[in-house]
């Protein structure tokens, strides 16, 4: 029974860490952003922090990888087809500006889920085996 909430904890971890970092935060940045390079920091950023709440919760980002890849990507191939240019009205297609969205996109995800897994990895500190994230904060 144990075995059973616990995926059930982790389904639900998964669903709510990809609503609030793939469909909310990205929106935002975006809109506060538009197409400059400035979206790349921030983006980063904003990777190291998600990441760090992901280990925070002690959640490993396999299956979210995996969703956020896919969802990244097919998100990507939408917005290089002109009929969602002409339906939204912007420049989107341009090079420079899907580019810098791709980039920032691409970044984001693999920082936070790089970040995640190492602020997870086991370290030997005075108090014995900890957690990076925790031997960083004790």
């Amino acid at each position: 029974m144990e075995l059973i909430s616990g995926f059930i904890k982790w389904l639900i971890q998964t669903a709510l860490f990809f609503a609030i970092f793939h469909l909310a935060v990205p929106t935002v940045v975006h809109a506060w952003t538009k197409n400059s390079w400035g979206k790349l920091p921030v983006m980063v950023l904003l990777g190291i922090a998600s990441g760090s709440l992901m280990a925070y919760f002690e959640y490993v980002p396999f299956l979210l990888l995996v969703i956020w890849l896919t969802s990244v990507h097919s998100g990507l191939k939408v917005m290089s087809e002109t009929e969602f240019e002409e339906e939204h009205m912007t420049n989107v297609g341009a090079p420079v500006a899907l580019r810098v969205y791709r980039i920032s996109m691409y970044s984001y995800v693999f920082v936070s889920c790089l970040v995640a897994v190492l602020l997870q990895t086991t370290v030997v500190g005075p108090d014995g085996e900890l957690t990076l994230l925790r031997f960083i904060f004790s």
